[in-house]
């Protein structure tokens, strides 16, 4: 999760517990949303990208040479090993060496790619490197109440303090969640609307994924 119960009870100037369960839903439902805005969201695995996580992800595409693949649960906290098939067969594949076969590319600021070394083949090799599959573990370290292990990249504070904003924002305005009202001449019309706050969108803009 992105924020806890603790610090957006802090926000509300509150101690008692009759209102956990309820802040309690909507930090499950702010951590998803923010998530799903940020495109880090991987609905088919149903987890979050936002989270640290150790898993495989499979390329089922033909790819040439010198073309990447990007890794969605970023940053990159390390690659154990990048394997190609042409059958599906991965238990007998063939794996690739870091610095011959294919190049880690983090230059777009932890969006780490597998960058598939152009030509690496030869003239005689084949047109594709067939299927690719990279086993790593990459994604922020979400439990903010304990520091993050060796080699995990610790949750950006942003995020956990747009998503307490928002959390606040919603819990207070629970009964009129979606509502807004817009004037039309001398009227007040209500509407509804799911925008997220436009300070929160500003502030996990710059950890949105673009690919």
């Amino acid at each position: 999760m992105l924020t806890t119960r603790d610090i957006v009870k802090a926000d509300l100037r509150t101690t008692g517990a009759t209102n956990d369960a309820i802040i309690d839903r909507v930090i499950d439902e702010v951590s998803v949303w923010i998530a799903g805005e940020l495109h880090r969201y991987d609905t088919v695995r149903g987890v979050s990208l936002l989270e640290r996580q150790v898993g495989r992800i499979a390329f089922p595409q033909a790819l040439c040479g010198g073309e990447k693949v990007r890794l969605g649960a970023y940053p990159i906290e390390s690659i154990a090993e990048v394997k190609q098939t042409w059958d599906r067969d991965f238990d007998a594949s063939l794996a690739l060496v870091e610095g011959t076969d294919f190049l880690v590319d983090t230059s777009r600021g932890g969006d780490a790619l597998v960058h598939l070394r152009s030509g690496f083949y030869g003239d005689d090799g084949p047109a594709s490197v067939g299927i690719i599959r990279v086993t790593y573990t990459g994604g922020y370290w979400s439990d903010i109440d304990n520091a993050p292990p060796a080699g995990a990249t610790a949750l950006p504070s942003v995020l956990t303090h747009a998503a307490t904003r928002l959390v606040v924002h919603l819990f207070k305005h629970r009964d009129k969640f979606g509502e807004r009202q817009i004037s039309v001449g001398d009227m007040a019309v209500s509407g509804v609307t799911d925008d997220m706050l436009k300070i929160v969108r500003n502030m996990i803009a710059p950890y949105r994924n673009w690919s």
